[in-house]
């Protein structure tokens, strides 16, 4: 399990930085208010709104190839479902019906949590498996961040 500490990149501003032992591995910024991009070493990714509600968002890679997308099933739901390649591969959930607390969950199953520390500082902390690459972990914190904002 790595433990990201999540550090915003301004006191305004939807963007942030992930950091694993005090290094930084990855960077989102906003470039519109509905476009993201994720920076990875030398690879950018694009975070984008792919329905007009706000209900479904894509992961992109520098070719513009969707990597993943994830749903909600309403406006008003607090939950996702993220897929790639046409399956689902994880959910993330509320911990609580109005905690900023989220698990994500495989098959039902909790194997991480994406916890912001304080509104007023906008930092988080996400504990993903391994194996999952620090673009989607990026996006996975990202859909987190907008729904406690």
């Amino acid at each position: 399990m790595a433990a990201y500490s999540v550090i915003p990149n301004a006191q305004y501003g939807r963007g942030f930085h992930l950091e694993l032992a005090r290094q930084r591995v990855a960077q989102l910024t906003e470039v519109t208010r509905d476009e993201f991009e994720i920076h990875v070493g030398d690879a950018r990714y694009r975070i984008d709104t792919a329905s007009f509600s706000g209900t479904r968002f894509r992961l992109l890679d520098e070719n513009s190839r969707v990597l993943a997308t994830a749903e909600r099933p309403d406006a008003i739901s607090p939950s996702y479902e993220v897929l790639a390649n046409g399956r689902k591969i994880c959910e993330i959930q509320p911990v609580s019906t109005f905690g900023r607390k989220h698990h994500v969950l495989i098959d039902q199953n909790i194997v991480g949590l994406i916890d912001p520390d304080d509104i007023t500082t906008r930092t988080a902390t996400a504990q993903l498996p391994d194996d999952v690459e620090l673009p989607l972990c990026c996006f996975l914190v990202w859909l987190v961040q907008q729904r406690v904002r």
